[in-house]
């Protein structure tokens, strides 16, 4: 392939690729149809409290069903392309790097191993606090270990 039928081809296809992206009348679309989605649950949801009879209880129900998965495929749209957008400037700082993630995590296990060792020469309030100090750790030590 020659050089100018290459640029030509990588120019139409950047072209075809940015006209794909959604219109604004078509956002407004889906975000209509998760607005009537979530209109169906709470219409269910009272027909459900006010139901009597376990027909209308059976009912009610069937319909609240059927509203939630009309929200859930809604969302599964608008999330499948929420994914393809490329993360913005304060999506990247938020996030730690796995790396600053592991070290803190070797920090605050290092620092669990003292406060147990204390854990066991510590009597009454002390070692309750010392307790308290890691159950907090403990919690903190899971959100790293799962942002890993």
């Amino acid at each position: 392939m020659k050089k100018s039928a290459l640029k030509s081809y990588i120019r139409e296809e950047i072209i075809s690729v940015l006209s794909e992206e959604m219109s604004p009348a078509e956002a407004t679309a889906k975000k209509a149809n998760i607005a009537a989605a979530q209109e169906k649950i709470k219409d269910a949801q009272a027909q459900l409290q006010t139901a009597t009879t376990p027909l209308e209880k059976n009912a009610a129900t069937a319909a609240l069903k059927a509203a939630q998965e009309d929200l859930k495929q809604a969302n599964a749209i608008k999330e499948s392309e929420d994914e393809d957008a490329e993360p913005s400037a304060a999506d990247l700082k938020k996030k730690d790097s796995v790396t600053s993630a592991a070290n803190k995590l070797q920090k605050l296990t290092a620092e669990m191993k003292k406060l147990a060792k204390e854990y066991q020469a510590a009597e009454g309030d002390k070692k309750e606090k010392i307790k308290d100090e890691l159950k907090k750790m403990t919690a903190e030590k899971k959100k790293l270990e799962a942002s890993l």
